[in-house]
């Protein structure tokens, strides 16, 4: 239920709980749960999915199965013979997880913008010294926006308010202590510039190509135009 790993079973932490809890049931091995245990597991659920599926022959009818591209999924795959394609917008998602942020001036500049960002998304008192130097530099009062690492777009939209601000942050980061203020060279304002219109890039593509209608084709121009 929490995603244990099958080695649970052999932690001493966990065999001492459940010697306690339980003094005569006796722990199945790493080896039993995934030899035994998985497989016919597996065969059950295969069997009555056949049944459920059987009478519609939705099987004879299926063409490809569009999956993302995690090793498990492509195993399950290959183990039902189903002809399968890899997801692009999540190929697109893993080419910014590989060669965008795991850049150390890239992951840097955004730990750097995260810290006030989310001190002003909490903070009543940061929050009114931001609306008052917005005031100042009759600028339209706007929140922060705080990024989830689990989405990337997300990210995209916080660098593009952390610029938008970048005056009234200015302002405001002095009234802030060291830890919780944005302090950026110009060197890496360039660089979140630069972040933000890659990523638009990738944003605008993975949009595009995930309309209900779009088709192949248009799949295709689309991350040629985007990329080109």
């Amino acid at each position: 239920m929490d995603n244990q790993p099958f080695s649970v079973v052999e932690n001493q932490g966990f065999v001492r709980t459940m010697n306690v809890a339980e003094p005569k049931y006796k722990l199945p091995t790493r080896k039993h749960l995934s030899k035994t245990v998985v497989p016919e597991r597996y065969e059950k659920v295969k069997v009555k999915i056949e049944k459920i599926l059987g009478p519609v022959h939705l099987l004879e009818k299926l063409n490809y199965v569009v999956r993302d591209n995690a090793h498990n999924m492509s195993a399950a795959m290959e183990k039902a013979r189903f002809k399968d394609v890899s997801c692009l917008a999540h190929t697109l998602q893993l080419v910014i997880k590989d060669s965008v942020f795991n850049q150390k001036e890239v992951s840097n500049v955004i730990t750097i913008c995260r810290r006030p960002v989310g001190l002003l998304k909490h903070s009543v008192k940061a929050n009114k010294q931001l609306k008052a130097a917005q005031e100042n530099l009759h600028m339209p009062q706007k929140h922060m926006i705080q990024d989830e690492p689990t989405r990337w777009n997300s990210t995209l939209h916080m660098l593009e308010r952390v610029l938008e601000q970048r005056r009234p942050l200015a302002l405001v980061t002095p009234c802030l202590d060291r830890t919780n203020g944005i302090h950026l060279t110009p060197s890496q304002w360039s660089h979140i510039e630069a972040i933000t219109e890659i990523f638009s890039l990738f944003e605008n593509a993975t949009l595009a190509i995930s309309y209900q209608n779009v088709n192949v084709g248009e799949t295709i121009q689309i991350i040629i135009l985007q990329f080109n």
